[in-house]
This record gives C-alpha cells, structure tokens and sequence, in this order.
C-alpha cells in the first residue's frame, strides 16, 4: 500500500470517529441547515459548522443559490444560534414573544442579537 493509500484509509477512519462522535453528542454535520424561517422580507437560516456551533444568518434571496446575507454572527452551540434564530422570527411574526422581548422593535432586536 502507498503512503497515499494509507493516508486515505487513515482519513476514511477519522471520518467514521468523527460521524459517532456527532452523533453521540446531537452535532449536526456541516453545512447542514438546522433552523429555516421566513419574514415577510427574508430569511432567517441557522447552518450548523460541524463542530457544535453554528452560524446565524438573515438572507434575502433564494437561498443557498443565488442570496445576500444581510446579518451573519456565529455562535458556540447550535441551541444558542437556533434560540436567538427563535427570537427573531417570533419578534416577526409577533407569535410566542418572550416577555423580555414584548416591547423591543425589530432593529433593537437584530443590534442585540448581532452585536451591533
């Protein structure tokens, strides 16, 4: 066997161990879309990185063709980015609004959600 044999039987393994561990753990694989809203402009996507966290975006087009990404923050843990993804689209929608966020506007909203 080649060294480049071995090293692509060696990367097959690394793959296998990395799928268990994911899937042990809930952590979805990258690129994967984990949460998907729309508002009446755009959308609101949450794509996991592979590793447990993910990235937070608000689009405008068709995504994951031909879009812009208008807001884009990443975060530590996929539950943390699909909360906050939560929190805007109900804000949007005005539908199951927490209580701490009954009285923000939708720009106070994205300023703390993006850290502006």
């Amino acid at each position: 066997m080649t060294k480049k044999e071995q090293a692509y039987t060696r990367l097959k393994t690394l793959y296998a161990e990395i799928e268990k561990i994911c899937k042990k753990h809930g952590i979805s694989a990258k690129g994967e879309e984990i949460f998907a809203g729309d508002t009446a402009e755009d959308r609101i996507i949450v794509v996991a990185d592979g590793l447990g966290g993910a990235e937070l975006m608000i689009v405008e087009g068709n995504y994951p063709v031909d879009f812009y990404t208008k807001e884009s923050r990443t975060f530590n843990t996929e539950d943390e980015a699909s909360r906050q993804a939560s929190r805007l689209l109900a804000n949007c929608n005005n539908v199951d609004v927490a209580e701490a966020d009954k009285d923000k506007e939708w720009d106070d909203l994205i300023a703390e959600i993006f850290k502006k």
